[in-house]
């Protein structure tokens, strides 16, 4: 699934977030310069973007908008189900979750779906969940998002927590 950057008539920067079947919800989150992606996608596909120096602000009630911050980061987090499955994510840490959807494959949703979250960090974000359908193989979600955009792995800590 793409989310790309368009341009809108007045020549400013959005970008839609979907939830709901079939695609009932849009929220649009409007960007104040046009950001520089940030990540591997090879190494981590289902993040879409980590922007450092940038935060969402909401002014009025059902708009966003993408601006410079210094100190705080924004991530969207993207995590799509196999065939027919399901998708849960649970966002923690020194963060805030400024919208949270689920995207469906299909009209009805039986296809699969994807879970999202746009988010405002000044820390540390754990990022939690579980992902069912066909074709996947290991269905746990556990890592952490640094300051600095980068993705850690996590499955061991998550490991010691549980034994604890």
């Amino acid at each position: 699934m793409e989310m790309p950057l368009r341009k809108s008539e007045n020549d400013l920067w959005y970008f839609e977030l979907l939830s709901g079947a079939p695609h009932h919800t849009h929220i649009r989150v409007w960007v104040r310069n046009k950001p520089v992606a940030n990540g591997d996608e090879k190494e981590f596909p289902s993040i879409v973007f980590s922007l450092v120096g940038a935060k969402v602000k909401s002014p009025e009630k059902g708009t966003f908008i993408l601006v410079p911050n210094e100190g705080t980061s924004v991530h969207i987090i993207w995590h799509p189900s196999g065939y027919r499955g399901t998708s849960n994510i649970d966002i923690s840490g020194d963060c805030e979750t400024v919208a949270k959807g689920k995207q469906f494959h299909s009209e009805q949703g039986a296809l699969g779906e994807t879970s999202w979250a746009l988010v405002n960090a000044w820390g540390e974000t754990r990022v939690t969940g579980l992902i069912t359908g066909r074709r996947v193989v290991d269905g746990s979600i556990y890592y952490r998002i640094l300051p600095s955009g980068k993705v850690v792995q996590s499955r061991e800590e998550r490991l010691e927590e549980l034994l604890k």
